[in-house]
């Protein structure tokens, strides 16, 4: 492989990069595996001098915007003048894929200086912790893309007092409540914070239309988790029960199988344009010993995977 097709591949996982002072920079986080940090780690140098080219600059990510929301918070000062916060930072472009981040930036922006004034007692430093929270990556991080989340503050009173920022925040997505020293946030929509399970869905479909209708035996889509791959499962399931004519018809022609996190994908009967049923059936076959050779699984396993 070459430093272009390590990109076209990390583009094709839902992966974006960036090369910000000689350092290549690649988001969202919880999406890069044990592989493509091997390919990161040994395409480094190919991959800056790639990305350079293509002016993938931090301005125009979404990345940039994401990664600084926290020192966007410690940026964070208390006005002596009139004892209400403002940020240094200027906002940021809005973009398609970081409208949601746009969108709670200018919340704390435009809301933060009315929000102490009612409540004077507010802190900087319970501000800067619910930055770090909102924008943290760790385990304890607020999830936008899950239905509900959990901020723990050290009181009931800090609670009470920081509610309606996090309400700001989250809306009209979650609602937020106070339950003894934590907020927590439970999900009523989706507008600006979209479901795990829909953006592995959307994912899902575009990896598919690269295939088009003829797709290779036990075509491998990694899913987010466990729990989406198999919510893609049952989305798919649900349309094909509803649909109707023809295209209901298609339908039984795939093969669709969940693997811990992975969803595989196998025709396995005959579509107008498309391989015989002797081809179909060779196909499915090797597939079986690839998976058996390459991936470790059983037999019984593997032909489970692609239909027989």
């Amino acid at each position: 492989m070459n430093a272009e097709e390590v990109y076209m591949q990390l583009q094709d996982k839902g992966l974006r990069l960036s090369c910000v002072k000689g350092k290549i920079r690649v988001w969202p986080k919880d999406k890069i595996s044990e592989r493509e940090h091997e390919l990161l780690k040994n395409f480094k140098d190919g991959l800056i001098q790639l990305t350079q080219f293509r002016h993938l600059s931090k301005e125009n990510e979404y990345y940039e915007l994401h990664e600084h929301g926290e020192e966007f918070f410690h940026g964070l000062k208390k006005r002596k003048t009139n004892k209400s916060f403002s940020f240094d930072k200027d906002k940021k472009v809005i973009q398609v894929h970081n409208v949601h981040q746009v969108h709670s930036l200018n919340v704390l922006a435009e809301n933060t200086k009315k929000f102490s004034e009612e409540n004077e007692k507010i802190s900087s430093v319970e501000v800067r912790q619910l930055g770090a929270w909102f924008f943290g990556e760790t385990e304890q991080s607020f999830d936008p893309h899950s239905d509900q989340a959990v901020y723990q503050t050290r009181s009931r009173q800090s609670a009470e007092r920081m509610l309606n920022l996090v309400r700001d925040l989250t809306w009209p997505d979650f609602k937020a409540f106070v339950v003894d020293s934590s907020i927590t946030l439970k999900r009523v929509k989706e507008k600006y914070y979209q479901r795990r399970t829909t953006i592995d869905w959307q994912n899902f479909i575009s990896w598919w239309e690269k295939f088009g209708d003829y797709p290779q035996a036990a075509s491998m889509f990694e899913s987010y988790s466990e729990k989406t791959a198999q919510e893609i499962i049952t989305k798919w399931n649900d349309i094909k029960k509803r649909a109707q004519g023809r295209f209901s018809e298609n339908f039984s022609k795939y093969w669709l199988k969940r693997y811990m996190n992975k969803v595989f994908v196998t025709q396995i009967s005959f579509i107008e344009g498309g391989p015989d049923e002797k081809k179909i059936k060779e196909s499915r076959l090797d597939a079986v010993q690839r998976l058996i050779h390459e991936d470790g699984l059983s037999k019984s396993l593997a032909k489970e995977i692609v239909g027989f």
